[in-house]
């Protein structure tokens, strides 16, 4: 029993220092370690902000500015979308290096799923009440506006889908669940990918 016991012991000491000092940190490589820590990874400051006149959660298009990463917006080669909710974001660098490496530009257009549609598709989330309803018009002005711009050549959807899923609905009241909502996913990127391919 004391056998046990003072191995255990030894072996709780150990844990206890691996544990306190947040693992054996020597084992990770110096570039690698912020990835440990949230308020690194969330600080990424955007490269470029350029008024191109994509619309805003929040009101109309006017001067408001995106993000856009990769090569310059004006001058590249390449023109693309990124367009998703806020977990999108977490792309942006990964866009920005291969952007400069291709020639291509990508703005990020959020904090909307593209799919939703106050008339179709929408998500439940009854602490925004308005949220369908400023999503569809954010929908609607930038499928306008990638049919006036016919030099951005890729879109992009991004969305936390997993999540998203099982609060799709139609309407209010309607059952909610994964299945039913995988079938409004497609239906609502399909309706999505149509109105913008078709300019109707």
């Amino acid at each position: 029993f004391a056998g046990a016991a003072a191995s255990s012991l030894a072996v709780s000491i150990g844990a206890l220092a691996v544990v306190s000092s947040d693992g054996v940190v020597a084992r990770i490589p110096v570039s690698a370690r912020g990835l440990g820590d949230l308020s690194v990874m969330w600080n990424w400051t955007c490269p470029q902000s350029v008024a191109i006149g994509l619309p805003s959660y929040d009101g109309p298009s006017g001067a408001r500015e995106s993000c856009v990463v990769g090569s310059a917006w004006q001058s590249a080669r390449t023109r693309a979308i990124l367009w998703g909710d806020s977990n999108a974001e977490h792309l942006l660098p990964v866009f920005d290096l291969v952007g400069r490496q291709e020639d291509a530009a990508i703005a990020f257009l959020n904090p909307c799923p593209a799919f939703l549609d106050v008339d179709g598709v929408r998500r439940y989330w009854p602490e925004l009440p308005s949220y369908n309803e400023r999503c569809s018009r954010q929908r609607a002005e930038a499928i306008r506006h990638l049919r006036e711009h016919e030099e951005i050549r890729v879109v992009v959807l991004s969305a936390s889908w997993s999540t998203l899923t099982p609060l799709l609905h139609r309407r209010d009241g309607d059952s909610r669940s994964m299945s039913a909502g995988l079938v409004l996913l497609r239906e609502g990127l399909d309706q999505l990918i149509a109105q913008i391919s078709s300019g109707s």
